[in-house]
């Protein structure tokens, strides 16, 4: 993408930036992060947006038992399964363990 494009979405679209900062203090990281993140700018209304299709259409709607993200599913959805997905192995918690004893008997070494 070229830099008027950039401009254009960030500041005239979407109105995230103003055409000051954008010209004159937005550093190369910040663009990288807003572009990375800028899906979640109209994540509220998106929701929103979902919740009302939803309602409006699902009494018509032959299977009932489908929840609101599996009618209507948003990008963002993956990213919180995936955060709430991770579950912790016996092995691991042994691992904590031994990192906590370490910690420990360091703690006291330091102590004493």
């Amino acid at each position: 993408m070229l830099v008027h494009e950039y401009l254009k979405m960030l500041v005239i679209t979407n109105h995230v930036l103003s055409y000051e900062y954008f010209c004159d203090e937005l550093q190369d990281w910040e663009l990288i992060w807003l572009l990375k993140n800028q899906h979640y700018a109209y994540k509220n209304e998106w929701e929103m947006t979902r919740y009302q299709l939803y309602y409006a259409i699902a009494p018509y709607t032959k299977n009932k038992s489908k929840s609101i993200q599996e009618f209507f599913p948003l990008s963002t959805d993956k990213e919180i399964k995936e955060e709430h997905k991770t579950e912790i192995t016996n092995d691991e918690i042994e691992q904590l363990r031994k990192m906590a004893k370490q910690m420990e008997a360091q703690f006291k070494k330091e102590g004493q």
